[in-house]
């Protein structure tokens, strides 16, 4: 669904740290931290600004500190832009993680496509049970990660080297 034209922006804080990586197709790093209430994440208009549906969700491991890994996550939709659309949740859960996960070395391309995973690389992936509702915008937040939550209203980062929505 995502791809490197996706239009993306932070929830619950902000990027410090490679904005536009999320979906670049390599393994740079993209730190997110938390800011307010709100737990940390994205949102994205994909580039071919159709309606589209979600079968899963797959997480790259970064380079760096696997405290950093998200632990769970909650996948939103709409269709336009507020105030018409509000979000829906379409999907949450846990991302399944190992204690000390192989990591990826930074800038390594990814080889993935719609039903497979980049195998040379490390990943976690949820597949849904059904495709989501279409939507034409998505938001992905991640209330926890490998740490814990990420307790009060400020602190906490998050580090991705992607997040693909196959």
């Amino acid at each position: 669904v995502l791809d490197s034209g996706s239009i993306i922006s932070a929830v619950g804080g902000g990027f410090s740290q490679g904005k536009n990586y999320i979906v670049d197709g390599t393994t740079d790093i993209m730190r997110l931290y938390k800011n307010g209430e709100v737990f940390p994440g994205f949102q994205a208009v994909p580039s071919h600004h159709k309606l589209s549906s979600v079968h899963g969700i797959r997480v790259y491991w970064t380079s760096v500190d696997a405290g950093r890994d998200p632990t769970s996550f909650v996948l939103q939709g709409r269709l336009e832009h507020p105030p018409n659309d509000p979000w829906v949740d379409l999907e949450q859960g846990n991302i399944p993680w190992v204690q000390f996960p192989p990591r990826n070395a930074e800038g390594q391309t990814i080889q993935s496509n719609y039903t497979s995973g980049d195998t040379n690389l490390h990943y976690a992936e949820v597949l849904f049970a059904n495709a989501t509702i279409p939507k034409a915008h998505y938001r992905v937040v991640f209330p926890t990660n490998w740490q814990g939550s990420f307790l009060g209203v400020n602190g906490g980062y998050l580090d991705l080297a992607e997040v693909e929505l196959p």
